[in-house]
């Protein structure tokens, strides 16, 4: 019955079993089921959850703010695996993750993914396949990720520690974990949207116009390829984007919602190895979909 159904799906892509050690766990309870079947069960069911994937897509859809991110998920093709994509697209009001898989990172996938969206906030990580859509789609704005920008900075500061030394992308790191700080001050105060904008107009946006002039002062005392000012053109050069969450409350300072979505991937990944075909990338978005 559905039972066994939901059982199996959410054993491959909640627990992330691969079909021959499902196939092994239902042996050692009596029941022999082949794994042609199980994988044949698999597409089948995710055929028929399709209609409430659709669903899903039209209510994410609906809201102002979205996060989306993606990742490697290899594909068996002819004599060679490739690197296709797993991408999550994340609603926080009420919260919906949905996936999709592409058998590449190609831009028109986001594109086509958002049609229909009357547009708002796309929060992503500053990658290049999205230029495309800012640049079409007026309507949507971009965001940008703090934590992304920090992580760059933080790089090259666990390098220095281990040398016991400390240099400028320490300051960095502390001065974007301020910013952390008063988001953790709203959280913990309940802050409504509205109350959240305002806490960040005063207390964020100071800190803000600080570290810009901090980075223009200090990105001049390093070569151009060096990482510190990688790190330093990384955050100018994104610097609208990564300022953006100042005009709602309702935009997170980090796309930590969509990296979240994406870790079910990665750990699978480790289990199952790879998509067997384009179907069974398909199947796997579906199914985690509806069990997120």
């Amino acid at each position: 019955d559905a039972s066994l159904g939901a059982h199996l799906l959410g054993s491959k892509y909640s627990d992330h079993l691969p079909l021959f050690r499902i196939e092994e766990i239902y042996q050692r309870g009596g029941v022999r089921i082949p794994r042609s079947t199980l994988s044949d069960w698999v597409i089948a069911l995710a055929e028929w959850l399709k209609p409430l994937v659709y669903r899903l897509q039209a209510a994410l859809l609906e809201q102002s703010v979205i996060h989306v991110d993606e990742t490697v998920l290899p594909l068996q093709s002819v004599g060679r695996t490739i690197s296709a994509r797993a991408w999550a697209y994340v609603g926080r009001d009420p919260r919906i993750v949905l996936y999709e898989f592409t058998v590449d990172k190609a831009g028109h996938h986001v594109r086509d993914f958002l049609q229909g969206w009357r547009g708002g906030y796309l929060q992503a990580d500053a990658a290049s396949n999205y230029d495309a859509l800012f640049r079409q789609n007026q309507g949507i704005l971009e965001v940008g990720c703090w934590a992304h920008a920090r992580r760059k900075f933080f790089d090259i500061a666990v390098v220095a520690d281990k040398a016991g030394q400390r240099v400028l992308a320490h300051e960095a790191v502390e001065q974007i974990g301020e910013l952390f700080a008063i988001e953790r001050a709203a959280s913990e105060a309940d802050d409504s949207p509205e109350r959240r904008c305002a806490r960040r107009l005063r207390e964020s946006k100071p800190l803000l116009d600080d570290f810009k002039v901090w980075c223009e002062k200090h990105l001049r005392d390093f070569l151009p390829k060096s990482p510190t000012a990688g790190a330093i053109t990384y955050a100018l050069k994104n610097w609208a984007a990564l300022t953006r969450y100042l005009d709602d409350g309702a935009i997170a300072i980090d796309n930590n919602a969509a990296e979240r979505a994406l870790r079910p991937i990665g750990i699978g990944r480790k289990n199952w190895l790879f998509a067997g075909a384009d179907t069974g990338g398909e199947t796997l978005a579906r199914a985690m979909t509806i069990i997120e």
